[in-house]
């Protein structure tokens, strides 16, 4: 598979991407029958900002076709920032005020979106987290999010295949429409969860369903010691999302995106 026929297949896919931007339709093909050794060489130099990820035709083959799943959207970008954050204010206030000597490096690899290898192949996480003091260390906590090019059920098959290769917790946020309308009105947002041996668990935090009414019964949390297995009792805290928070953020950054659009729809109608 030459360096050539990849390129073209990302181009490809990445038109395709944009042509069906917000029809929840993707991952998109790039290349079919590739190796993975072509896949490495490729991948490594290619800076572009879209997420690849390799799935072999049989496992063990070294042979498979190659996806983009990265979204390169700012509610794409913003929503996972937005779990990042959350994440590490918590664990940064707690030892700030119990061993402020510590801070979440002490404890937490943050792998970030580096390519993991799974049973299928390999991919790399919108975000993930391991243990610091492991020296090749695989993701205990990884987060998916969906928007625009990842429908719901590619999203929890995602997930599926992190626990089952030994992540530990695999948190999928899926942002889509319930009309051809793109307005924050008609949003649809779910919090997925699986956890390794506990099955998948999906909450509706969509504005018609968690409101300002009802936002206590939308908390979802985790152990810190679910990140990392060098974190002790002492400092082992639950961390805690408010679904209606990340509602908020996501409907703001969703009528952003919206009257971006609608400006650059006018200024290309006075050209």
């Amino acid at each position: 598979m030459s360096k050539e026929r990849l390129d073209r297949g990302l181009e490809k896919a990445v038109s395709l991407y944009k042509e069906c931007s917000g029809t929840g339709k993707g991952p998109f093909l790039v290349a079919d029958d590739v190796f993975y050794s072509s896949f490495e060489k490729w991948s490594s130099n290619n800076e572009d900002c879209w997420r690849l990820a390799f799935l072999e035709r049989e496992a063990g083959s070294g042979v498979g076709s190659v996806y983009i799943f990265g979204d390169p959207s700012n509610v794409h970008d913003e929503t996972k920032q937005w779990f990042f954050h959350k994440l590490c204010r918590q664990v940064e206030r707690h030892l700030m005020l119990t061993s402020p000597e510590l801070d979440i490096r002490s404890f937490v690899r943050v792998l970030g979106s580096s390519r993991f290898a799974l049973g299928n192949g390999s991919k790399e996480p919108d975000a993930s987290f391991s243990t610091a003091s492991q020296k090749h260390p695989f993701p205990r906590v990884v987060l998916e999010v969906g928007y625009k090019n990842e429908p719901f059920e590619v999203l929890v098959r995602e997930l599926n295949h992190w626990v089952r290769s030994g992540c530990k917790l695999a948190i999928g946020i899926q942002i889509s429409y319930a009309t051809l309308s793109t307005s924050s009105s008609s949003l649809q947002l779910l919090w997925v969860q699986e956890e390794a041996g506990k099955g998948t668990q999906i909450i509706d935090f969509s504005p018609g369903v968690c409101t300002l009414e009802t936002k206590e019964d939308f908390l979802v949390w985790f152990p810190f010691s679910m990140l990392s297995s060098d974190v002790p009792d002492c400092h082992d805290i639950p961390l805690t999302f408010d679904l209606y928070q990340l509602q908020s953020t996501i409907k703001e950054l969703v009528q952003e995106e919206f009257d971006l659009y609608q400006l650059q729809s006018t200024i290309k109608e006075m050209v």
